[in-house]
């Protein structure tokens, strides 16, 4: 059986503590959160009393990090990134479709049926280029306004 993680002090309180960080000031690390200047003062305490360590200096109308607060931040910042990523990677990626139309042919048949289009298919990043002007690109597919027209209206 894996061994299970370690015991991580609280996911709130390194939250907190890395906005402070940037701000440098409760108050201002309060309203990025949207708690209470009092809410974000307990959380920061709370894991300094947890680690057995200072994290700040509390200067006049400032907060300055201390050395292990500065070397703490530095690896906490970097655990979020990598949840970050992980988290990105789980989201599928969307898929692009670019299409290149008159703008006589989308205004008056293409946009009036992009809402049935786009909640049939969310998943799907559409783009329309309405130009007289037509741009040709070995990506493209060419498809006939008698085709698309089939393939909207048998999405349904």
């Amino acid at each position: 059986m894996a061994e299970g993680i370690r015991r991580l002090p609280s996911l709130n309180g390194l939250r907190v503590f890395e906005v402070v960080t940037r701000h440098l000031n409760l108050r201002l690390a309060a309203e990025e959160i949207g708690v209470t200047q009092g809410a974000v003062a307990q959380q920061i305490r709370g894991l300094e009393a947890e680690l057995g360590l200072k994290l700040f200096d509390r200067l006049p109308r400032t907060l300055a990090l201390t050395d292990a607060g500065q070397s703490y931040i530095t690896n906490v910042r970097r655990a979020f990134e990598l949840i970050a990523d992980a988290t990105e990677t789980l989201k599928p990626e969307p898929l692009h479709l670019t299409i290149s139309v008159t703008p006589t042919f989308a205004s008056k048949w293409l946009i009036p049926r992009l809402p049935d289009f786009t909640a049939a298919h969310p998943n799907i990043d559409l783009r329309i280029l309405a130009t007289d002007r037509m741009r040709i690109s070995r990506r493209m597919l060419w498809i006939s306004p008698s085709v698309m027209a089939g393939f909207l209206s048998d999405r349904g």
